[in-house]
């Protein structure tokens, strides 16, 4: 689920994590774990808007999820 973040800008909810988009480039949406820069979570999911696909490209989170 695609959401509003505080600042306005999209934030990716999944599996009880947040990611905030890094980039878009054609249909493709890369998106980086919002832990990334403050706990180096190398967590990413790429998005394709033409496809629908969703690319998990590392799903291992240093880091607990958020709570409800």
């Amino acid at each position: 689920m695609i959401v509003r973040g505080t600042k306005g800008k999209p934030k990716l909810m999944m599996g009880g994590y947040e990611y905030y988009r890094n980039n878009s480039r054609g249909s493709k949406t890369y998106w980086l774990c919002a832990r990334n820069r403050y706990m180096r979570c190398a967590a990413r999911i790429i998005t394709c808007s033409a496809t629908g696909e969703l690319v998990i490209k590392n799903q291992q989170h240093n880091h607990d999820a958020l709570s409800p």
